[in-house]
This record gives structure tokens, sequence and C-alpha cells, in this order.
């Protein structure tokens, strides 16, 4: 893989840029790796979870629908067979969904198919139920010119939803279970008054609601995902002795007030999602004063917001190595775990 094309999977090109005071805060999609490498398996499909009732069904179907939408850099991570295929294939073995669970078994079918692994799973809960309390309240009224506080009670209902399950990834040519994983999500839901019961969501919305939580969670848990990231830009120049500068000479304050305007600059790009002309203003500000933590710290966020983290890294290490700044000691550090996960993603990738 061509070193731009990882680089534009790895820091999704959708940045965000908020104003909170003066200071910008930049927010972009980062690829993570996933917490277990999958790599070997590429093909895979998803059989019917046992247990309670048509929950197994459901999940498991969610579930495939969950891996198709599993991209990375606008490419699936996992091809799924489709249940319609392996119904088929089922059938013209005469082969029940539930005997796939067994290795032999499953070795033959998935060598049909294509198959690396099979998913499975249990359904160790999927509840609903609903639970009534009353609830204090209070409203004023006015009576003979003054204020009177009234006090009442209502009745409510809380609706509460469980899903747990286990999930089962086995690989077919060894039938060795790579990993099971525990997933499971609560919901609540309250309503109080007369018409509680059509406020509250519908039973159904709320297990699926649970159950796809708790898939997101396992998905991510097997595949490389995006997270968001906000880091916040310098507005001013912060170098040591700046307090002492009424003092200067009037060379050092034309300096001085030229950088602050490269920076305020810089920054109006950044708000613009223009990230050429900030890199280009703050490396102005930085040829003219070099020795500005705020100027190489701020290059470091560009830089890392555009993915080149190795560059980050120096301008990071340089502003806090110009003054022992809380945000610039910190941002070395999180550079560090960026470029470590970053390798960790280019291993999954296949």
């Amino acid at each position: 893989m061509k070193r731009s094309v990882f680089i534009a999977m790895c820091v999704s090109l959708l940045i965000v840029v908020s104003m909170a005071g003066c200071a910008p805060k930049v927010k972009s999609r980062i690829l993570m790796p996933a917490e277990v490498n999958l790599k070997g398996y590429k093909n895979v499909a998803v059989i019917d979870f046992e247990g309670k009732g048509n929950a197994g069904q459901n999940v498991s179907r969610w579930l495939e629908a969950a891996l198709l939408n599993a991209k990375v850099g606008g490419a699936p991570y996992f091809k799924v067979v489709t249940r319609s295929q392996l119904t088929k294939v089922l059938k013209e073995q005469e082969i029940q969904m539930t005997g796939l669970t067994d290795p032999a078994t499953s070795k033959q079918v998935g060598k049909i198919l294509g198959v690396d692994a099979i998913i499975s799973g249990t359904i160790d809960g999927y509840d609903i139920d609903d639970g009534s309390y009353t609830e204090e309240r209070q409203k004023s009224y006015r009576s003979g010119g003054k204020t009177y506080t009234k006090t009442y009670y209502v009745n409510c209902t809380e609706r509460r939803a469980y899903v747990s399950f286990t999930v089962n990834f086995i690989g077919v040519e060894t039938g060795n279970i790579e990993i099971s994983e525990p997933v499971s999500f609560q919901r609540r839901a309250h309503a109080c008054g007369g018409a509680r019961n059509t406020q509250l969501p519908p039973q159904s919305q709320m297990l699926k609601d649970c159950a796809q939580v708790s898939i997101e969670r396992f998905v991510k848990k097997i595949t490389p995902h995006y997270v968001w990231q906000e880091l916040k830009l310098k507005t001013k120049d912060d170098s040591p002795g700046l307090s002492f500068l009424s003092k200067g000479s009037k060379e050092d304050k034309a300096r001085q007030k030229q950088v602050n305007g490269y920076i305020k600059d810089a920054c109006e790009y950044a708000k613009q999602g223009d990230w050429d002309n900030a890199l280009r203003m703050f490396h102005k500000a930085v040829e003219l004063k070099p020795e500005s933590p705020a100027v190489n710290y701020d290059l470091g966020v560009v830089y890392e917001t555009t993915g080149e983290l190795e560059k980050a890294r120096e301008y990071y290490e340089k502003a806090a190595s110009l003054k022992a700044d809380s945000d610039y000691i910190k941002a070395c550090s999180h550079i560090e775990t960026r470029i470590k996960k970053r390798d960790e993603v280019k291993k999954q990738m296949r």
C-alpha cells in the first residue's frame, strides 16, 4: 500500500474546526487498530445464534449487516458470505445451521464457500420489562395575592431493556475459537402521565438498540475503526521572557508583533480547513522565531491532523524542550501513542 493512500485511510478527510473562545479546536477522524488482529481471516460467515427464540436470528442478521458496513479506506475489512448463500449451500449439503459449530462440518462448508471463519454465538439475555413508580412534583399558583406551592404525584413507567450474548469467531481450517467475547448493553426509558405508554419507545426498538450497541462494540474489537480526536491550537507566542519584552528593542517588539500576526492568520486558515496555507503561515512564524514553543506546537498539531506523525513528533518535542508546559509534554506522549497505533493498523491491513 502506497504511503499517501495509507495516510488518507488513517486520517479521514472530514476535518472540523470549532472555535472555543479564541482558541481553535481541530477535530478529525483517525483510524485505530482492532484490539484483536484477525488479519489472516478475510472471508467470514455469520450463522444463527442459539437461544431466546427469534433473538438469535435477529442478532446474527444485525451482526452480518454491521460486518458488511465495517469499512477501512472505503473497502470492507471482511468479505461476508450472505445468509442466502450460506443457506443455499447448507440445503444442498443437507446440513443444519447448528451443525456448523462442529469443526469437521464447518471445515467442509468453509471450503465450499471459500470461508476462512465462521461466527457463531449464544444469546444469554434478551429481556424487557416495565416497572411502575410514582414521582413527586410541585406547581405554583396564586390566590388572594399570594403565591402557594402544591405538591402532587404522577404515575410513571420505567421500561428496561437488556441484551447480552457471547460471540465466537471460529477458524474454519483449525476449528479453533480465535476469540470468544461476551458483550451486553442495557437501556432505560421513562415516561409519566396518562399517555406514558405511548411516549415510551417500542419494546422491539429498545431491544434492537441494545443489540446493535453490543454488536458495534464487538465489531470495533475485531476491525480497525475510526474515532474522533480533538486538538487545540495556540493563538499567541509564549516564548520565555515575554513579560520583559517591554524593555526590549524596537526590533524585538516588531518581530513579536509579526509572529503573532502570522499565528493569527494561520489560525484563521485552520478555521477554514485550509491546511496548506495554515502550514505556510506557521512556518513563516517559526522561521522568524524558531524559539517560540507555541508555534512549534501548532505546527505539530497541523502535521498530526494531516497524518504526518513523524513531523508532528519533531515539532512537539521542540516545543516541550523550549518550555515545560503541560500541553506540550502531553502532546509528546500522545503522539508516541498515535504512531504506535498507526503502526498496529499497518500490520492489520490486508
